[in-house]
Parts: structure tokens; sequence; C-alpha cells
């Protein structure tokens, strides 16, 4: 049985039986904007969106000092028992920055099982905006 529960503008299937799926278009913490944030989470609950946009905009800084000027990327990351066990950079708006990105990436500290992607804005707000717009695609 899968139940749907919408909580806050999030989206949450879920079963008795098996973890949950978060989707989140769009959450902003602590000024850091992550965009079509969507997880398979095993334990966590609802609150495990708060808490895994929570340790990426952690990151924020790092990610910030890649690409000062604004770029957007589409991120992988799986995460169990407060360990990173994998995490990858899928596409970006200045490739150039990607190792950079992964490298903040890997530095990400979670307290959910989770297998996650979401797109980051990072930088300079408006070009960082406009960035994951065409990453998006029409």
């Amino acid at each position: 049985m899968r139940v749907w529960t919408v909580f806050g503008g999030l989206l949450v299937a879920s079963s008795a039986f098996a973890g949950m799926t978060l989707n989140v278009d769009s959450m902003t913490v602590n000024g850091f904007e992550v965009r079509q944030l969507s997880c398979e989470v095993s334990k966590g609950g609802l609150f495990a969106s708060a808490e895994i946009s929570g340790a990426i905009a952690a990151q924020k800084s790092a990610f910030d000092a890649c690409v000062p000027s604004g770029a957007a990327y589409r991120i992988k990351w799986q995460t169990a028992g407060g360990t990173l066990l994998s995490s990858s950079v899928e596409a970006g708006s200045n490739d150039a920055k990607k190792a950079c990105i992964g490298a903040a990436l890997k530095q990400l500290k979670s307290g959910s099982d989770a297998t996650c992607s979401a797109t980051i804005l990072v930088g300079e707000q408006a070009a960082a905006t406009a960035a994951a717009d065409a990453l998006k695609g029409p």
C-alpha cells in the first residue's frame, strides 16, 4: 500500500513496508537553494527532507567558492549511517568547475539513509538562477 502525503509543499510517497520517496521542487535553507530534490529514504520520516537539505546547505561556502560568479549543478549522492557512500556531479553549467563541486560534495555529512539527486545553485544568485533554468531545459 502506498500513501501520498502533502507536508508543507512536500509530496511524499510512503509505504509501511519500505522507505519513502521525497520530492521537493524548490527549497532554500540558510540562503542555499536546492531544486528538484528527490530522495529514496529508508529512515528519517517526513523530517528527512529538512535534515538532507540542511546537510547540503552546510556545504554552501565550499560550493560557492567553486564558482563565485554563479552556476548550477545536478548532483547525486548516497548516504547510510552518517557515511557518504557515493557522490557524483551529473551535469553543470560550468564544466570546468565540476571537479571542485564534486570535492565539496564529498564533504557531505548526513544522518539519513538515503539515495538522492538535486540541482544546486551556487555562487551569485541571479547567475545561478539563470544557469539552473537553462540546466533544467525546456
